[in-house]
């Protein structure tokens, strides 16, 4: 329910009851997501998908030449990406340089740094908590 929802965000844009409260948040932020700011953050977010693209590619494939054409193949079968620390650091660089203009670097490093870190812990926490919470909920209504 949103009630719930509440309690664990607080009242933000997609949380909030109050239509006078939401009309704020919402006037709020609406510049962000204009047509022109949206148009000036797509360069951003090329780049930083073609550096991630660059690095799955890096990581799976390795080029061998054959009959003047390049052919990829896997180099390891057994090659995996850890997807979830990826898209958190793709979108960790391009809020950062898009809305705070702060380059972290972390897709061409390849290395989450502590902010990552710190976001991986937290969802797991948040994970952790809602599912307790819901086996608290079944035990309370089996009752």
């Amino acid at each position: 329910s949103v009630q719930t929802l509440q309690k664990l965000t607080g009242y933000g844009l997609f949380t909030e009851l109050d239509h006078s409260k939401w009309k704020q948040q919402r006037r709020t932020i609406s510049h962000a997501f204009s047509n022109l700011n949206i148009r000036h953050q797509i360069p951003i977010l090329q780049q930083k998908l073609m550096v991630m693209i660059q690095k799955f590619h890096e990581k799976a494939t390795t080029q061998q030449v054959v009959s003047n054409r390049n052919i990829m193949q896997f180099s390891n079968n057994d090659a995996e990406i850890d997807l979830d620390n990826w898209f958190i650091m793709l979108t960790l660089d391009f809020i950062g340089e898009s809305a705070f203009g702060v380059t972290f670097d972390t897709l061409s490093k390849e290395k989450p740094n502590e902010i990552v870190d710190i976001i991986n812990t937290a969802s797991r926490n948040i994970q952790h908590i809602l599912f307790v919470r819901g086996i608290i909920v079944k035990m309370l209504n089996s009752e």
